[in-house]
């Protein structure tokens, strides 16, 4: 069977990083959907045998080596990042960099931290105010795919992923360094 479309969790997928929002979404896939979620990490246990149109990549608590973490991450159509708007005020997403440097569009609600990295990117997913907003984001891709807006949404991932690049920060930093000090 082809799948439209791989709906992912990338990294631990927790009931407090939206992991009940994942549940949800794929329990609203149509039943003749042949789209999927999967969840690419380590996760609670009560999101376990919820709907078989959820797969996970490892088993409970075990944590996947590099290579295949890669391999699932590259194989997946969507990141999806249901967590809370008043998630990651003081820290960092690996799993939205993950996504950056994939080229995997994100489908997403909207925070503080995310609004800020993708200000001037462009279309690189869907913006989503909350849970019930979210899965009817999942539910329309998986009913009417958009390929023309997914390539150009990899597009701009691919200029985002260079702003972003320790080459291009280094050259950034260089130039406030140089601007200043004249």
């Amino acid at each position: 069977t082809k799948y439209n479309n791989v709906f992912a969790f990338i990294g631990t997928c927790l009931v407090s990083k939206g992991g009940n929002t994942i549940v949800s979404s794929a329990l609203s896939l149509n039943k003749n959907s042949n789209s999927y979620f999967e969840i690419i990490g380590t996760y609670d246990e009560q999101l376990e045998n919820k709907t078989d149109n959820i797969h996970f990549a490892t088993k409970k608590g075990i944590f996947l080596e590099k290579n295949d973490y890669q391999t699932f991450v590259k194989n997946i159509t969507y990141a999806c990042l249901p967590y809370p708007k008043d998630s990651y005020k003081y820290t960092a997403s690996g799993s939205l960099l993950d996504a950056i440097a994939f080229l995997k569009p994100i489908i997403y609600i909207g925070n503080d931290y995310f609004d800020c990295i993708f200000k001037d990117a462009g279309d690189v997913g869907y913006r989503c105010e909350n849970e019930e907003d979210f899965i009817k984001q999942v539910l329309f891709l998986d009913e009417t795919p958009d390929l023309q807006r997914y390539e150009k949404q990899v597009l701009n991932l691919q200029k985002l992923r260079e702003t972003l690049s320790i080459k291009q920060i280094e050259t950034d930093f260089k130039n406030i360094l140089v601007t200043k000090l004249l």
